[in-house]
């Protein structure tokens, strides 16, 4: 989880602030659109407020995390 936050940080804009990122990182969400959304809420915006250029890059960012997360 601390790899794709950091990846939707540093190449997205999407820094969460750490108590968040704590929080997520305890209890992550049970899947990509889950995950992306609770980001988003996180830095104080709603999904429908982001473009759908940046959600699908961050949801596809997000699927490829929990892809591998359960290949291992």
């Amino acid at each position: 989880m601390r790899v794709l936050l950091d990846e939707l940080c540093i190449d997205l804009g999407f820094c969460i602030p750490p108590k968040n990122k704590a929080q997520l990182m305890s209890k992550p969400p049970s899947d990509a659109t889950e995950c992306v959304d609770a980001v988003i809420h996180a830095e104080g915006l709603e999904p429908e407020e982001i473009s759908l250029t940046i959600y699908r890059d961050m949801k596809a960012r997000a699927t490829r995390h929990y892809m591998n997360a359960e290949s291992t």
